[in-house]
């Protein structure tokens, strides 16, 4: 009996559902479009898991992440999410890889190297405006795009009668340190690491969760039932 166009549309439908679902410790999940959830995941923190129907864990991903993210944020005092002129350039990313290329970059730029801007990045959407930034590259304070928000350390020197010649070279980044102290570090540090859990996050969202290692001694006794 031949079947119908609607009835092949269904049976092609439910075949893909199959395909999206797996196994994992014994709960069924449904992973959807695996590429499109790993691609919101990184938009924001818990979104791709939201769009799998696993909203507890969108709930507390986007909880923990963000938090940690903005917390870092305020202690940094907002100086601590920023990025280079050259660090997103996709030539780069390659050049990353050897110790060579790593120190053709650090010469390249008259500014110091960032890393934890690749780590903050990841925090999606929360950290766009650090990318726009980089692509601007650093102003005077009175120019500065959405008044330096996320921006690069400046050009000039202070407004606030710090004598100084030597316009261009002011040494911002170390006015930064020594007024945040360890702040700047901490804050540094708490968003960078928020950027690389929603990796982890990532990889959830496109491969599903990681089923519990059984022991040894478990796997030996259920075999034996």
């Amino acid at each position: 009996m031949s079947l119908t166009k609607e009835q092949r549309a269904s049976e092609t439908m439910s075949q893909k559902d199959k395909s999206t679902k797996k196994v994992f410790d014994g709960v069924e999940v449904d992973l959807k479009n695996r590429a499109m959830a790993a691609f919101l995941a990184y938009l924001l923190p818990g979104a791709g898991h939201y769009y799998q129907g696993r909203k507890q864990k969108a709930i507390l991903f986007a909880t923990c992440i963000l938090s940690l993210f903005v917390v870092g944020f305020i202690i940094g005092r907002g100086r601590v999410v920023y990025a280079y002129p050259n660090t997103f350039k996709v030539t780069n990313l390659f050049r990353l890889l050897s110790k060579t290329g790593r120190a053709e970059i650090a010469k390249d730029s008259t500014q110091d190297f960032r890393i934890h801007a690749y780590a903050q990045a990841l925090v999606g959407i929360p950290a766009m405006p650090m990318i726009l930034q980089s692509r601007i590259g650093p102003k005077p304070v009175d120019q500065q795009f959405l008044w330096g928000f996320m921006a690069p350390p400046p050009t000039g020197i202070p407004d606030d009668g710090t004598p100084y010649s030597a316009q261009d070279s002011y040494p911002w980044l170390s006015k930064w340190n020594n007024e945040d102290s360890a702040s700047f570090d901490l804050g540094s540090l708490y968003t960078a690491i928020a950027g690389l859990l929603n990796l982890l996050v990532i990889f959830d969202a496109y491969a599903g969760p990681m089923p519990v290692p059984i022991g040894q001694s478990k796997k030996k006794t259920d075999q034996g039932k």
